[in-house]
């Protein structure tokens, strides 16, 4: 071969080297960006629906060190003027698991002006020295953690990320710190997003409070202005009539006398009932309602409300049908406060079915409990109202409610009366149909 033949190839085999060298410069450089945006993609996908702040971090901070295979670590986030700088999320960090140690990680205030990946045992300018006088800096220098990658929003440092050394012993070299910074970056708007949904969800429920807050206002007002009214019409009925008695007491006849007199008794009586409700209202609020649980006939308090309620039902010529078993074993339960409940249930019952309707009462014994089911024929409860009947002082909405007078208090002071009894209590209703109010207890055979 000639001289000149190997002089070409010689030429054209260093070419071919140079061009080997450039693509296996090419390669590296895409396996390296192929690295990176899987380890991006991978801390994404597990971080990027995660809305809490504390559990985001702390995925960010386990992915970046399985990622370099560091030992230790730890997120700081500036949590505003009160709580200041706090480490949100470690791992590794002996100092802060034991909780032995109070670190004020404030300090870090200091790096404002550094917004870039910083190797901690090196020099920079834009880390000021009474930093690295402080003593979180010899603490940082103590724990071998070596590498500061700041958390930036709108070119403001809000955290930052505090890992350690490489299991495999070896130094942080450009690439990685760039990559570190990049991951940063997804963290600084994984912060954005999870602080900008704990904002909205905060003033939703704000939102949400202020508006139940109106609600109650509204209905307080509604209840003075109802008890106002429900006090004033007896007392006006009370002193129209004690007037009657005393001017006219020598001409009016016997009878028109016992029936004035009637009159401010059940007046007086309305107002007693309109008082109590106030006062069982007041112990429920005050958490002081007591039971006298006593082994009692639930039979017998049966007796006493249909025999109450009865008088009523007759002047609407009501129909009131009962189930209820022959013979109940006597249990532990306050006789005097579910005889309130039985009427209650049998009053409002009769209040809002029209003339000629029908009310029953069925009480069956299962596993230990009694039901009880109250049922009527009458105009029923809006879908809208269901949610509310045992609320304080709402009143359903319909045409009937607006002509019944009452406090509005029934339902409420009957619901605390059942869970004291530790049982429950519910409605069923339809519209134009009628309604239904259940309810269970235990019936315990010795007292609590």
């Amino acid at each position: 071969m000639s001289d000149d033949a190997v002089d070409s190839l010689s030429v054209e085999n260093g070419e071919l080297k140079a061009r080997i060298d450039k693509l296996e410069r090419k390669n590296f450089e895409l396996d390296k960006k192929l690295f990176e945006l899987k380890v991006l993609y991978e801390i994404a996908k597990e971080t990027t629906t995660i809305q809490e702040i504390d559990s985001m971090l702390k995925i960010f901070l386990s992915m970046t060190m399985g990622t370099f295979g560091i030992t230790k670590g730890l997120i700081v986030i500036d949590q505003g003027p009160e709580r200041g700088w706090e480490a949100l999320t470690f791992r590794g960090v002996q100092d802060l698991q034991s909780g032995l140690q109070i670190v004020d990680f404030n300090h870090l205030k200091r790096l404002f002006k550094l917004k870039e990946t910083w190797l901690i045992n090196t020099e920079h300018p834009d880390v000021p020295l009474d930093f690295l006088r402080s003593e979180l800096f010899q603490w940082l220098i103590s724990n071998t953690l070596i590498v500061w990658v700041p958390i930036i929003i709108d070119n403001e440092v809000i955290g930052g990320i505090l890992i350690g050394e490489k299991i495999s012993g070896e130094s942080f070299n450009k690439d990685n710190l760039n990559l570190l910074s990049v991951i940063a970056s997804n963290c600084a708007l994984n912060v954005r997003n999870a602080k900008l949904f704990q904002e909205n969800l905060e003033k939703e429920r704000i939102q949400r409070e202020n508006e139940e807050l109106k609600r109650l206002d509204k209905k307080k007002s509604e209840f003075v202005n109802m008890v106002a009214h429900e006090l004033r019409t007896p007392l006006t009925s009370i002193s129209g009539f004690s007037e009657l008695m005393v001017k006219k007491a020598e001409s009016k006849p016997r009878e028109t006398l016992k029936k004035y007199s009637a009159i401010i008794f059940q007046e007086s009586d309305r107002l007693r009932r309109i008082i109590n409700d106030l006062l069982d209202l007041s112990r429920i609020r005050s958490g002081k309602v007591e039971m006298e649980m006593e082994l009692s006939d639930f039979n017998r308090v049966m007796e006493i409300a249909l025999t109450n309620i009865r008088i009523t039902a007759d002047k609407k010529n009501i129909t009131i049908t009962e189930n209820i078993p022959a013979s109940i074993d006597t249990f532990f339960f306050d006789k005097d406060k579910m005889t309130q409940v039985m009427l209650n249930l049998l009053s409002n019952a009769v209040k809002y079915t029209m003339e000629d309707g029908k009310v029953s009462v069925n009480v069956n014994l299962q596993d230990g409990n009694l039901k009880c089911v109250v049922t009527d024929t009458g105009v029923g409860i809006p879908q809208s109202d269901l949610n509310k009947v045992f609320e304080e002082f709402h009143r359903v909405n319909n045409e009937m409610s607006k002509t019944q007078r009452g406090t509005g208090l029934g339902l409420p002071i009957t619901k605390s009366i059942i869970e004291a009894h530790e049982g429950e209590i519910w409605v069923e209703s339809e519209e134009g149909v009628g309604s239904s109010f259940l309810f269970s207890i235990p019936m315990p055979k010795e007292k609590a």
